[in-house]
């Protein structure tokens, strides 16, 4: 009898051992299921849920998620952006890779975009032909008091004339009654102005050194006191800052007599070839070096700050002043003689744009 029921114990055996190994991977392949879900919930949601082993904390970094997050940020490259710029919206280091609001080293790399397109090209001036196009131009005649006597605007072809496509507005050591320096400026007062809505860019090139001042600006067509009705600065140099452009505001509570104005730099060797703009909206104005947003002004509403003047319509003015304190106070400088005039401010074209509303 016992020899009879030896296989019938094997054979329960053995179907235990079946039914065993059945279980086991039923189990495995439950865990499987389980685990697999949550890394398909992991890679849809964007997060990976936190979750224990014993005492040991685990997270799931999964490849997939890592490049999902990647295409959700945008590529600088893309953008013709530098590589810094990743996460940054106004200016960051190569060196180190932060994030800064200002341009305090030259090698910082602009982060900003224009978010404004130009419309229909509404008034320009490409300076050909052999004279200043006197329809456009109004050629000032009037005297600066400066640091070391007088500079004395003249409408005389020495001082601005068109030569080769390019306006050139030249300074010089000339003595006479009005002053002891001559220089030019040229205006489109009670000829064309602009208000909010517009894209003013010029395209220039400006002398360097010390004593040397520079200017792109706009003044309001209807007159009053200054700075309460307003003045912005496309563009000027001071001889004492080399490598560097400005543009600012000047207003009731901004403005340079307190030192508060809405203002400030790019690093540029501005004695070589650039575009210089401003996007001009009723609510803020930009402006920009060769397509860099540097810059931007908006009203305040603080007390004392007094309005927003930058409503109204101003016109445009171009000149090249000299030894102005500004521009030759430099604690180290000497005093300009006659050998450090003679370059000119150069002018290849002034366009004014319709100004489109911001792209999305």
């Amino acid at each position: 009898q016992v020899c009879r029921r030896a296989p019938i114990v094997t054979d329960w055996k053995m179907s235990f051992s079946r039914v065993w190994v059945c279980v086991v991977l039923a189990f495995l392949c439950c865990i499987h299921v389980v685990v697999a879900g949550a890394q398909e919930t992991c890679t849809k949601s964007g997060t990976c849920a936190e979750r224990r082993k014993g005492d040991v904390l685990l997270m799931q970094l999964k490849p997939q998620l890592k490049r999902g997050l990647e295409e959700a940020v945008p590529d600088p490259a893309a953008l013709s952006m530098p590589a810094c710029c990743l996460g940054c919206q106004h200016w960051c280091s190569p060196k180190s890779g932060q994030c800064h609001d200002l341009q305090a080293k030259s090698y910082y790399k602009p982060c900003a975009r224009s978010q404004t397109i130009p419309g229909a090209l509404l008034w320009a001036d490409e300076f050909e032909g052999n004279e200043v196009n006197l329809s456009n131009w109004v050629q000032m005649t009037d005297v600066e008091e400066v640091k070391d006597g007088q500079l004395h605007y003249t409408d005389h072809r020495t001082n601005s004339y068109v030569e080769n496509g390019v306006l050139k507005i030249v300074a010089s050591c000339e003595v006479s009654e009005m002053g002891k320096y001559t220089s030019a400026k040229l205006s489109t007062q009670n000829r064309f102005h602009w208000g909010p809505g517009h894209r003013l860019q010029i395209r220039a090139r400006v002398p360097k050194g010390r004593g040397l001042w520079p200017a792109i600006f706009m003044l309001p067509s209807k007159g009053g006191p200054w700075p309460e009705t307003g003045e912005i600065d496309i563009m000027e140099v001071s001889g004492c800052v080399p490598g560097k452009v400005s543009g600012a505001v000047h207003m009731g509570g901004f403005n340079q007599v307190r030192e508060t104005q809405s203002s400030n730099h790019y690093f540029a060797e501005y004695d070589k070839w650039h575009t210089y703009t401003i996007d001009w909206a009723p609510d803020h104005i930009n402006w920009y070096v060769d397509g860099q947003l540097y810059h931007t002004a908006r009203p305040s509403s603080a007390d004392g700050d007094g309005p927003w003047p930058f409503r109204e319509k101003f016109f445009l003015n171009m000149n090249l002043a000299v030894n102005a304190l500004w521009a030759s106070g430099c604690s180290e400088s000497k005093a300009l003689t006659c050998e450090d005039l003679g370059q000119a401010m150069e002018v290849d074209y002034v366009r004014v744009y319709e100004l489109k509303d911001k792209t999305s």
